[in-house]
């Protein structure tokens, strides 16, 4: 197996596995999907079920990577309303007002 696609492997068994999702990406990475921010992250935040701590720093090819635990289980069911409540509660709501391209991408979600 190919070293990068090895190390990738390791950061989604906090999103999902086949058929099963239990993660989402949060923080800058989120914002930056949905055109918030165009900051791109040096350190990726990932919230999923698969965490017993709060908050914790994994280190995984030599880039730091925050998991954190989610609020509420993380389903197949509920990740797209999870991914959106997240996003409203991490961004600043000016800026939503006042953008008509951020509106239009989470519409389009």
């Amino acid at each position: 197996m190919d070293y990068q696609i090895y190390q990738l492997s390791k950061l989604l068994k906090y999103i999902s596995n086949n058929e099963e999702v239990y993660g989402i990406y949060g923080g800058l990475t989120l914002q930056l999907n949905y055109l918030l921010s165009y900051q791109v992250p040096v350190t990726l935040e990932v919230i999923t079920n698969n965490e017993t701590m709060w908050n914790r720093d994994v280190m995984i090819n030599g880039r730091k990577i925050i998991v954190k635990k989610s609020r509420t289980t993380i389903n197949k069911e509920n990740v797209n309303a999870y991914t959106i409540l997240e996003l409203f509660s991490n961004i600043n709501i000016d800026q939503y007002i006042e953008d008509k391209s951020v509106q239009r991408e989470i519409n389009n979600f």
